[in-house]
């Protein structure tokens, strides 16, 4: 019977304790006999959750990588629509909120500023806002924290990066945004209750949306000033 004990010592030495639990279930799974390809990670599969057997969908920690009860949810949601209905639906990682429970929180969804950067150029824009700027922070004398929201030009909100308290309880907020394309002068324009630590939401997207019209603006002017000077 394989056990901990005497998993072999490459896999020992090449995983953290947790995976080689995942590879010792997976393991007594005889998944070979399936088709279903596999290695010390965890089972190989596509966008759409099938293994190298096309008829079994797997999901979850089975898949190895990083643990997140959203993203599990995630990706059962996808491979039990695939094995019994059509269209086929793909996985999307980018709009998953991510928490670390540190104090205060830590929450992340979709691009980062250089990863926005990289696919969308100089027309990104970004806004920071602190938490101390809220009147529940000063309240409750708990000010640390900012949260920064990254979207382009056109207002489609591209990513949001949150350390603030309670911030595992409105992240929900940007992930329905990001999820349903709401456009960014929609949370820019949604009513938060008051004094809450959500504020930081609305009034950080309010500042991104001034800065979109300031661009807008800008650019105007300049085709104005050009046509003036073709004239």
């Amino acid at each position: 019977m394989l056990t901990l004990e005497n998993l072999p010592q490459d896999v020992k030495e090449s995983l953290p304790e947790e995976a080689q639990r995942i590879h010792l279930r997976l393991a007594s799974l005889n998944l070979e006999a399936a088709g279903v390809k596999w290695q010390p990670e965890g089972i190989r599969v596509n966008r759409k959750l099938q293994t190298t057997n096309p008829r079994i969908y797997a999901c979850g920690e089975s898949l190895g990588g990083y643990v997140s009860a959203a993203l599990d949810q995630h990706e059962v949601d996808v491979a039990l629509h695939n094995a019994l209905f059509l269209p086929t639906q793909s996985v999307d990682y980018s709009r998953i909120p991510w928490t670390l429970f540190t104090d205060p929180v830590l929450v992340r969804i979709g691009l980062t500023e250089p990863q926005a950067r990289k696919l969308y150029g100089e027309g990104v824009l970004v806004a920071q806002q602190s938490v101390r700027s809220l009147t529940t922070a000063q309240l409750s004398n708990n000010s640390s924290g900012f949260l920064k929201l990254i979207a382009s030009h056109r207002g489609e909100i591209l990513g949001a990066h949150a350390i603030a308290p309670q911030a595992q309880e409105w992240i929900g907020t940007l992930a329905l945004a990001m999820q349903q394309r709401l456009p960014l002068k929609a949370l820019a324009q949604l009513p938060q209750p008051s004094p809450t630590f959500a504020e930081l939401i609305q009034q950080t997207a309010a500042q991104l949306q001034q800065q979109r019209r300031r661009e807008w603006q800008r650019e105007l002017l300049e085709t104005w000033f050009n046509f003036r000077r073709s004239r």
